[in-house]
């Protein structure tokens, strides 16, 4: 029997710790990456971070405007911040100018509680707050003239029109025994990211054992994954650049933990830490490159041309 398909990704945008880059560096690097045979661009999603941010929804409709073929995704939509039926309507906005391409990849955030602050969210009530706004979503997108009266949103007889082409795949990001749970209940995949690959596999296996509480079967859900990566010849220096990327974008040091969640040096050396999360159940891989914008094409077009190949071998041999 054949592995999974194994569809490849990448992040183009949003947080930008090295430098703001301007909308035509954004658009060459997506239309490279489109040319290269890459199959998604994801774009992270924060209101405020520690480093400048830009809006996801905004990125990835001018991205939508300038490709034909990739999948277009949130990596993922901070849900808790917004209200789900604006959201609703938006990205049914964003699905059907896209021609059905839209990823919703859905979390939950809290580690910059200031965005919650500025829009008056408590950050104690982001968990119900994404469960109930998903299944508004899910609703809206499906049915019309919908009643709801919830927890935190309450509404009647709203109908989003025209719905998305989809409905659009959910993707549920996140690390805990609650995000996990979301996605047994509500996605079409689970996204994990900072996580080790023996994390990947034992979350992969929470999720798949609770889907059928919710009358889910398990092998509709499938493994994902954020990785962050900086391709190089010296495997040191790619190491350091991995960890001052994400120490800058975090807010805190990452020396102790990037050899566990990261990959970095040569195309044999990313290779084989990919592997690892292959072989833990990942079928999607979101590659996010720890570089400057001015290197973003040579990143994304060395790894098209030397780790993609291989990977992809692997998957379909």
């Amino acid at each position: 029997m054949k592995n999974p398909t194994l569809t490849v990704g990448i992040s183009v945008g949003g947080s930008i710790p090295q430098g703001v880059p301007s909308a035509n560096t954004l658009f060459t690097a997506v239309r490279q990456a489109e040319a290269a045979g890459y199959d998604a661009i994801w774009t992270g999603d924060h209101i405020m971070m520690y480093t400048p941010i830009l809006d996801s929804v905004t990125l990835l409709a001018a991205f939508a405007g300038i490709t034909e073929r990739v999948k277009l995704g949130t990596a993922v939509y901070l849900l808790p911040l917004r209200h789900p039926v604006a959201t609703a309507k938006l990205f049914a906005g964003l699905d059907f100018v896209s021609g059905g391409r839209l990823l919703f990849g859905v979390g939950v955030g809290g580690e910059f509680a200031k965005e919650f602050e500025a829009v008056g969210v408590a950050v104690k009530e982001r968990g119900s707050r994404t469960d109930e706004g998903i299944e508004i979503i899910k609703r809206l997108w499906t049915e019309t003239h919908v009643t709801h009266e919830g927890r935190h949103f309450k509404f009647r007889d709203v109908t989003i029109a025209p719905s998305p082409i989809g409905p659009p795949p959910i993707w549920i990001g996140g690390r805990s025994d609650a995000a996990l749970r979301r996605t047994a209940r509500f996605a079409d995949g689970w996204l994990g990211y900072m996580a080790s690959a023996g994390r990947i596999q034992e979350s992969m296996e929470k999720i798949q054992g609770q889907a059928g509480e919710f009358g889910r079967r398990p092998e509709d859900i499938a493994g994902g994954l954020l990785l962050f990566l900086y391709g190089g010849p010296d495997t040191s220096i790619a190491r350091k650049r991995v960890v001052d990327d994400l120490s800058t974008r975090y807010n805190q040091p990452f020396e102790k933990i990037v050899d566990s969640y990261c990959a970095y040096g040569t195309p044999a050396d990313c290779a084989a830490q990919i592997e690892k999360f292959l072989d833990a159940g990942v079928t999607t891989l979101v590659v996010k490159f720890t570089c400057r914008p001015d290197e973003q094409l040579d990143q994304q077009a060395a790894f098209a041309e030397t780790v993609l190949p291989l990977l992809r071998a692997r998957r379909s041999g």
